[in-house]
């Protein structure tokens, strides 16, 4: 009876906690990264990659510390010379410099906030969570499963002004 009892509890804690959303794998953060590559102006030189992520939401900080540990060690991925930084949500406006933004795991309520630092400061972001890109939120969005998929927002990429090379634009899907 006790033990119902707790697991009763623990189920309700979890449906009141707000929502992680999925973790992002490890291949849709090796899509997203090589999609740099395909700019049509891509960065130059060492580049910050801002993992952008809200500490207050659960799942959240987990996600960018295993987007940003795999990728300290495993740079190679794309031909950029990307530098990743974990960016509070809440300190992304301080931070005008980054060209390119990866959106972790758990972020719903700031997409728009995160489109509109990605509008001011011509940054390409890129979210595993395909409603982020068509919201029009994001610039690209990346599906790991049950296939790879990589959806471009026409919407976002003009209103930030990124331009993707033509033959990109030809093997992904455009909202």
């Amino acid at each position: 009876m006790l033990r119902a009892l707790a697991v009763g509890m623990l189920l309700l804690i979890l449906a009141i906690l707000p929502n992680s959303g999925n973790a992002t794998t490890l291949n849709e953060l090796k899509v997203g990264i090589r999609v740099v590559d395909f700019m049509a102006s891509p960065p130059r030189g060492k580049t910050p990659l801002a993992l952008i992520y809200d500490p207050q939401v659960r799942g959240s900080s987990e996600d960018a510390q295993s987007l940003l540990n795999w990728l300290n060690g495993n740079m190679g991925v794309s031909k950029a010379e990307l530098v990743p930084m974990l960016v509070d949500i809440r300190q992304l406006d301080e931070n005008p410099n980054f060209r390119v933004g990866f959106i972790a795991a758990g972020m719903e309520t700031h997409y728009g906030r995160i489109f509109d630092y990605a509008r001011r400061n011509r940054t390409l972001t890129i979210s595993a969570d395909l409603a982020c890109v068509r919201a029009g939120k994001c610039t690209v969005g990346v599906a790991g499963a049950p296939r790879v998929e990589v959806i471009i927002s026409q919407m976002a990429a003009l209103s930030c002004g990124i331009e993707f090379t033509e033959a990109f634009r030809m093997m992904v899907t455009e909202n």
